[in-house]
């Protein structure tokens, strides 16, 4: 299949295709496909090449975001030069297949914000993604694929996903009345969407002034720094954890986009969250724990072992990170010797009770 320009300049050419008596055709859906004119113009495994592997801009309904484990291919979107140069452009979305997989924009080679992994109803950072009835959303983990998809729901409405050329990835829907494209949603909306908007174990949350801050347990690794509101530091635990004794508590950070799963492990042993925070309890390297999957009853854990990146909380549609803490500084002590107290009170009650009875 080829694109020529003037003088038969060869514009653009696909991967050779071994066909004897080749068709090219346009579907329904919007794929433009190359098969052998005898072949199912309804079955993908027919085609020798199809235009929705190769996205530019756009994802539309049924086409995949994501990777052929098999072949090592990858289908991202990338965004054009300009509003008006569909040229490549310096933004490219897609999907990260290290640790938990997770969606990622990239401008040129370095991350600018996080999707984050999929909690089995959307990317845990697009709170807003599964938040409409327009589309339906599926991801794909096996030992073949690790892609995103999504098909209309309501024929009637039209529906696609872009990677637009000043970096932001939008849902858009067509609105027949006023001719133009809507946005449902666009990310990066806000500061603490740019990867990272704090330093390492931090949180950030748009709705304060400063944005970052440090999760129960833990301190500005900076003071000077996070009283200028430059928090690229992080933060530090302010007491080590001790695993061997087993005194170690977990802090609640809830409504929260979960950190980078890069190096994350996930166990998917039908654990409950009780069961999670034991195993993260019996490794002395687990920093944290949350749900890797929340629909319905929910299922599986997420497990990190390094410092905790990209952290963020939404007013609403985050989930609960659980952040290992020393008991010292979740209360946990005192909380014991208020009750090592009483009881000795009490002791000392009863001995006297029973000397007067003497």
């Amino acid at each position: 299949l080829v694109i020529t320009g003037e003088n038969s300049t060869v514009v653009w050419s696909s991967t050779s295709l071994a066909l004897s008596d080749p068709v090219a055709q346009l579907l329904d859906d919007g794929n433009f496909v190359v098969r052998e004119a005898d072949g199912n113009p309804s079955d993908p495994n027919s085609f020798a090449w199809q235009s929705f592997d190769y996205p530019t801009d756009t994802l539309l309904p049924g086409m995949k975001l994501g990777w052929n484990l098999t072949t090592r291919f990858n289908r991202t979107l990338t965004s054009w030069a300009s509003a008006i140069d569909p040229a490549p452009g310096e933004y490219t979305f897609g999907i990260d297949v290290r640790g938990d997989p997770q969606a990622f924009e990239w401008s040129e080679t370095q991350v600018k914000w996080r999707g984050g992994p999929w909690n089995g109803l959307r990317f845990t950072g697009i709170p807003q993604m599964a938040s409409n009835d327009l589309v339906s959303l599926q991801f794909f983990v096996d030992t073949t694929q690790v892609v995103y998809v999504f098909q209309e729901i309501n024929s009637s409405i039209v529906s696609r996903l872009v990677m637009n050329h000043s970096g932001t990835v939008q849902r858009l829907v067509w609105v027949d009345e006023r001719k133009l494209w809507n946005p449902l949603w666009s990310y990066p909306d806000d500061h603490c969407d740019f990867f990272p908007p704090c330093g390492p174990n931090a949180v950030c949350d748009p709705s304060k002034s400063p944005q970052c801050d440090c999760p129960r347990g833990f301190r500005p690794n900076n003071p000077a720094s996070w009283g200028f509101r430059y928090g690229s530091d992080g933060c530090v635990r302010k007491t080590e954890v001790d695993c061997r004794k087993g005194t170690d508590g977990f802090a609640l950070v809830s409504g929260a986009k979960l950190p980078d799963t890069s190096n994350s492990t996930v166990d998917w042993a039908g654990m409950t969250l009780a069961q999670c925070k034991a195993k993260c309890l019996k490794n002395c390297s687990c920093t944290a724990y949350a749900r890797a999957n929340i629909s319905g009853s929910g299922s599986g854990c997420i497990l990190w072992s390094t410092n905790l990146t990209d952290m963020r909380v939404y007013g609403s549609g985050g989930q609960d990170l659980y952040v290992r803490a020393a008991a010292a500084d979740l209360g946990m002590y005192s909380s014991v010797s208020l009750s090592l107290d009483r009881w000795l009170r009490e002791a000392r009650s009863r001995q006297q009770l029973g000397a007067e009875a003497c």
